[in-house]
């Protein structure tokens, strides 16, 4: 959002922002950290992920002399950057990341009979075609379940590089004999979005980054929906299985475990149910109307000099 430096460096500018706010205004400064690192998952992952930590740590720098006040999403993100960046924690709020309230609720038998699917387990990916995601092994699964489980993927290309990934994805439905059984969406509008999300069973979401303090806006919408989910194991969504009971997580590259997981959330009725209740609970805690009332209170406080609790 703020510009790569050399077109490799994210983020670089803000650094030439947050100076220049302090310099020649009184503005206070907000910032959200939507992703915190951790140093222990940079280390494990290596490569890309570990240069970016340490280049990180140059960015905080920033952030910690300049910045207000944090907005995190998790208590986890909290506790990274209270003991690993060293933030004072008066200066952190936690406001978890809403979810959706303007959903349109259908019946989902009609939903698939609309979208020439009926009786028909439906599992969804919802979000841009991006090559860090394993479209590969949701597809060698889907080969191992039953004829009557399909899967749509909801989402387009988003940069040119990824293109590649979709020709793959293309491949892979050819190679596995699944193209009555896969369906690429494209880009799909708002007011056909219901539809499809009424009538998924189960949503896939395949995001392999994100270490201590990430949540997908796209899982964010798949919940507002009720729909079970399952997710890659990385530790943001670890956390939000932990915490907010209301995901379940699969071994991220793990085939079995994939297949066997979305085995339980199509056919276990006490687990489906379990999730669903738990998501509820988390709606009714995280809905964008509840989020607002939280953002508006800090910024309030803000103007008035002093985090007010009334």
């Amino acid at each position: 959002m703020f510009g790569k430096l050399f077109w490799i460096l994210p983020g670089f500018y803000i650094t030439i922002i947050l100076v220049w706010l302090k310099l020649f205004t009184k503005a206070k400064i907000v910032v959200t950290l939507h992703d915190s690192p951790m140093k222990a998952y940079a280390i494990k992952k290596g490569g890309k992920e570990k240069i970016f930590f340490y280049y990180y740590k140059f960015i905080y720098m920033f952030l910690k002399t300049f910045v207000d006040q944090f907005i995190v999403h998790s208590k986890n993100g909290e506790k990274i950057n209270v003991e690993e960046w060293k933030i004072n924690k008066e200066r952190i709020i936690t406001i978890p990341l809403g979810l959706p309230t303007n959903i349109v609720k259908l019946d989902k038998n009609e939903c698939k009979n609309k979208l020439r699917y009926p009786n028909k387990k439906i599992l969804l990916i919802l979000g841009y075609i991006r090559r860090s995601k394993n479209y590969s092994i949701v597809l060698e699964s889907l080969k191992k379940l039953n004829k009557n489980v399909i899967l749509l993927i909801m989402g387009t290309v988003q940069l040119e590089k990824d293109k590649i990934v979709y020709e793959n994805i293309l491949k892979k439905i050819r190679e596995f004999g699944l193209e009555e059984r896969v369906k690429l969406l494209g880009f799909v509008g708002e007011k056909e979005m219901p539809l499809l999300l009424n009538a998924t069973d189960v949503g896939i979401t395949l995001h392999s980054q994100g270490s201590g303090d990430f949540l997908s806006s796209t899982m964010a919408m798949q919940l507002a929906y009720n729909i079970p989910l399952l997710s890659t194991n990385i530790p943001s969504f670890e956390n939000l299985k932990k915490e907010g009971k209301c995901i379940e997580t699969f071994n991220e590259n793990d085939l079995s475990d994939l297949t066997e997981k979305i085995k339980i959330l199509l056919y276990d009725k006490s687990k489906i149910r379990y999730l669903r209740i738990q998501t509820q609970k988390y709606l009714k805690k995280n809905n964008w109307d509840e989020i607002g009332k939280k953002t508006k209170k800090l910024y309030l406080s803000l103007l008035n000099g002093s985090k007010n609790e009334n």
